[in-house]
C-alpha cells in the first residue's frame, strides 16, 4: 500500500494540495461566521433581501437605496428562501462564493501561466485575511471577486484559445460580474485594453478577433442596459462619505490586504520577480508575456481608474472595492513563486506564506475581539432588561432592528425617532421606552431627549452601541395648580 500511495500523491499531487486549499478556505471562512454581530450596511443586505418581501421589492429597493446593482440582493433572496431567514444563511453565502473564489484562482492562473501557478495562487488565497474577512459579510465583495475572476478566466482562454464556448462563457460571467457591482466597468475597461493589446500583436488573426470582439461587447451592451440609468445617477454624485485617497493610497491597500510586513514582503518579492522576468525578458514561455500584460493592465486600471474619479468628483475608491485587482495580484504572486526554480526553495517559500498566514489570522484576534457595530448585541440586552417597553432608534435606522428581530425570532418592532417626536408632540410619549443606537453616537445630539421630563435611568453599552432606558415625567405646566385651592 505504501508503494501505491508515493505514485499516487506524485501523479496528483496538484488534485491534492488544490482540493486541501480549497478545504482549508472553506474552514477559514465557515469558522466563526456568527462570532461578530452584522453592522450597518450587512442589515441593509438582509432587509432588502428578506425572504417574506417580493422580488420586485429587492429590486425597487436596491435601486433606489444602494450604490450597487441588484444581482447579490437578488441570490441572498433566494438563499433565504431556500436555506431560511437567520444570520448564518445570509453570511453562508458569502461564505460559499468565498471559497468558490479560491478554487477560481487555480483556473485563474493555470490558464494564464500554469497548474503550479494557479495552485501557489489559491494555497495563497485559501488563507488570506482581506478575503476571509469579506467572505464573512452579507455584501457582495466575495461574490465579486469570485466574478471577476471567472471573468478574465474566460477572457484569456477566449484570446488564446478562440473557442466560441470560451467567448459565451466570457459573456456570461461578465454580465453577472456588472450586475453585482458598478466597480465592474473599470474591469471593462482593462479588459477592452486587453483586447486590443491581443488585436495589434496578433496580424494573423486580427479579423476573427474583431468580429468576436464587437460581438461580446454588443451582447454584453445590451444586457446591462436595465442598469445604465442607476450607473448614470451613482455617477453624478457629487458628494458622499469615502475621503479622498491619497497619491500613494495603493501602498496602504496592499498592505491592508495582507496585514503582516513579513507575509507583504515575501509577496513584495514574488511579485517584482515576476515583473522584472517580463521587462528583461528572461521568460520565454510562449503566452507568459501575454499573461502578465494582462494582469498588469488589470492591476493599473483597477487602482487608476477609480482614482481619477476619486480625485476628479466624489471620491469613490475604498480598500474594499479593490478586492476587483486581489485575483490578479494573487496570480502574480503565484507566478513569481513559480519563477524560483530550485523544488526546494519553493516548498520553503509556501511553508513561509502558510506559516505568516495562518499566523496573522490567529494575531488578528478576530474571533476573540470586537471589530464591527453591536445591533445584536444591544437589541438583545434592551429586550431581556425590558422586553415589553417600546423601542426606538436614535438615527432613522429602526428597519435594521426589525430585521435582526426578525432573524433571531424575536417578536417586536423598533419605532423611528420621528415617531417619537410625534409621540411628544401629541402628549403621549410612553411612561418609560429604549433608545438604541449601533450605529453612531446620537443619542447625546438629540434636541428631543434633552428636553424637560425625560431622565435616563439605565444604560446598555456594548463597544460601538448603546442603549439608553429613559422615563418620561411631563413638567408641571407653569400657572396650572394641581389642587383646587379650597377645603
Amino acid at each position: 500500500m505504501h508503494c501505491g500511495l508515493k505514485p499516487f500523491i506524485k501523479k496528483y499531487w496538484t488534485g491534492i494540495l488544490l482540493g486541501s486549499a480549497v478545504v482549508l478556505a472553506a474552514v477559514l471562512r465557515f469558522r466563526g461566521l456568527l462570532v461578530q454581530s452584522y453592522w450597518c450596511d450587512e442589515l441593509f443586505s438582509a432587509t432588502a433581501s428578506h425572504p417574506n418581501r417580493s422580488l420586485l421589492y429587492v429590486w425597487d429597493t436596491v435601486i433606489n437605496f444602494d450604490v450597487h446593482p441588484p444581482l447579490y440582493h437578488t441570490l441572498l433572496w433566494l438563499w433565504y428562501r431556500i436555506a431560511g431567514f437567520s444570520e448564518f444563511t445570509g453570511r453562508s453565502l458569502s461564505a460559499v462564493t468565498g471559497s468558490l473564489g479560491v478554487l477560481c484562482l487555480y483556473f485563474l492562473g493555470k490558464v494564464m501561466y500554469n497548474r503550479e501557478a494557479g495552485l501557489y495562487a489559491a494555497i495563497a488565497g485559501s488563507m488570506n485575511v482581506f478575503l476571509i474577512f469579506y467572505s464573512q459579510e452579507v455584501r457582495s465583495y466575495s461574490l465579486l471577486f469570485l466574478l471577476t475572476a471567472v471573468s478574465f478566466t474566460f477572457l484569456f482562454m477566449f484570446i488564446r484559445l478562440r473557442k466560441t464556448n470560451s467567448l459565451v462563457l466570457y459573456i456570461l460571467s461578465t454580465v453577472l460580474m456588472v450586475y453585482t457591482h458598478y466597480f465592474s466597468f473599470f474591469i471593462l475597461a482593462a479588459q477592452a485594453a486587453v483586447f486590443a493589446a491581443a488585436f495589434f500583436s496578433d496580424k494573423k488573426n486580427r479579423k476573427k478577433l474583431l468580429i468576436r470582439a464587437v460581438i461580446a461587447a454588443a451582447a454584453v451592451g445590451v444586457c446591462i442596459l436595465p442598469i445604465i440609468p442607476n450607473l448614470f445617477k451613482n455617477a453624478g454624485m457629487t458628494t458622499f462619505w469615502i475621503k479622498r485617497p491619497p497619491p500613494m493610497f495603493f501602498v496602504y491597500y496592499i498592505m491592508y490586504y495582507v496585514k503582516n510586513y513579513y507575509l507583504l514582503g515575501l509577496y513584495c518579492f514574488a511579485l517584482v520577480s515576476a515583473v522584472l522576468v517580463f521587462f528583461c525578458k528572461k521568460d520565454r514561455t510562449p503566452g507568459y508575456a501575454t499573461a502578465t500584460v494582462t494582469v498588469l493592465v488589470w492591476i493599473t486600471a483597477g487602482y487608476a481608474l477609480p482614482y481619477v474619479r476619486s480625485i476628479t468628483s466624489a471620491p469613490i475608491l475604498t480598500v474594499r472595492n479593490t478586492i476587483i485587482v486581489v485575483p490578479a495580484l494573487f496570480v502574480l504572486i503565484g507566478y513569481g513563486i513559480f519563477l524560483l526554480k530550485d523544488r526546494l526553495l519553493k516548498t520553503g517559500f509556501m511553508l513561509l506564506v502558510v506559516f505568516f498566514s495562518l499566523y496573522q489570522l490567529h494575531h488578528m484576534r478576530y474571533y476573540s475581539k470586537v471589530k464591527k457595530e453591536q445591533w445584536r448585541e444591544v437589541i438583545i440586552s434592551a429586550n431581556d432588561a425590558a422586553g415589553h417597553v417600546p423601542m426606538f432608534d436614535s438615527v432613522l435606522m429602526g428597519f435594521r432592528y426589525d430585521t435582526y428581530a426578525d432573524m433571531l425570532g424575536m417578536g417586536f418592532r423598533v419605532h423611528t425617532i420621528d415617531s417619537l417626536q410625534a409621540c411628544f408632540d401629541r402628549k403621549c410619549v410612553p411612561d418609560t421606552f429604549w433608545v438604541l443606537d449601533a450605529h453612531t453616537d446620537n443619542i447625546g445630539e438629540s434636541s428631543l431627549l434633552a428636553k424637560s421630563g425625560f431622565r435616563e435611568i439605565s444604560r446598555i453599552e456594548r463597544y460601538k452601541a448603546r442603549g439608553i432606558l429613559y422615563v418620561y415625567h411631563p413638567p408641571r405646566q407653569p400657572g396650572r395648580n394641581t389642587e383646587s385651592g379650597h377645603d
